[in-house]
């Protein structure tokens, strides 16, 4: 697909994870920022305007682009995960919490502040993850205003048995809103992520139901702080020796032991894509 200013920016973002990160690198304002992103919607740039079709902004937001996608790329490389530079989303594989095991990189990889891709934009990067036969499952977070996310799964759950996992989410929620934490992170389960088990276009229409389903009343302009789709979890699939190549280079310590610290690198402002955005028409 070919990427618009829009698409450009929201990639971006995967990197810097703040408008502002984005504005000083492109050498514009953290307002315009946000108007380019809101492309089409209340505060945004309306799709044909003439703001987007500027050959200055556009080749400066290219090069941009070209830079994350080549300190994306190196992350990808050197922790063993599939990477596609037509879709530049970061993601890293995320560290053990474990004592004696903190500065080792685990199986789990996290891909952050995915909220700005639209939709066709985030299903074509998640069509290349499944195609790479990397990862077992998938989860999608989004962070909720708690309340209002709290009282729609009470509705949801009335006259049915909670789990226990289903249970403790509850208590963690209220203990957030009790410290007054208006906004959390909630994922969805975890979904099968594995080429062909189940068709693609299935296994995204679930994740995108779920997402839907659970998250979206619970996100929206109208509630600050709160970002749809904005985490995604994929878990790697180590069977029949699938991740062997990146364990023997980097393995993992028995609990209690004190291992050198490994590189868990930290890419908060990584840029763009190969992809080029292209003026709007």
């Amino acid at each position: 697909m070919n990427l618009n200013l829009q698409d450009a920016l929201a990639l971006l973002y995967t990197g810097s994870g703040s408008q502002r990160a984005i504005a000083r690198t492109l050498g514009i304002s953290h307002q315009k920022v946000g108007r380019i992103l809101r492309t089409g919607q209340e505060g945004g740039f309306k799709p044909n305007s003439r703001a987007l079709a500027d050959p200055g902004l556009i080749a400066v937001v290219n090069r941009a682009l070209s830079d994350h996608s080549k300190a994306a790329a190196a992350v990808a490389a050197s922790q063993g995960l599939p990477f596609d530079p037509r879709y530049p989303v970061l993601s890293q594989r995320m560290a053990f919490r474990e004592p004696g095991r903190t500065h080792v990189l685990g199986d789990r990889v996290e891909a952050l502040h995915t909220h700005w891709l639209s939709n066709a934009l985030r299903e074509a990067w998640l069509k290349a993850m499944h195609r790479s036969g990397r990862f077992y499952s998938v989860s999608a977070g989004s962070i909720v205003n708690l309340i209002v996310y709290g009282k729609r799964a009470d509705i949801d759950a009335r006259g049915k048995l909670r789990t226990q996992n289903q249970l403790a989410a509850k208590a963690n929620i209220k203990r957030q809103i009790k410290a007054n934490m208006a906004q959390g992170i909630i994922q969805t389960p975890y979904i099968i992520f594995t080429k062909g088990a189940l068709p693609v276009q299935y296994l995204l229409s679930e994740l995108n139901d779920r997402l839907n389903e659970k998250h979206k009343s619970a996100t929206g302009e109208d509630m600050p702080g709160t970002a749809f789709a904005t985490r995604f979890l994929f878990q790697i699939d180590t069977r029949a020796g699938k991740d062997d190549k990146f364990r023997k280079a980097h393995p993992i310590p028995a609990r209690g032991s004190s291992p050198a610290k490994t590189t868990a690198p930290k890419h908060s402002k990584a840029r763009g894509s190969t992809g080029s955005a292209k003026r709007k028409r």
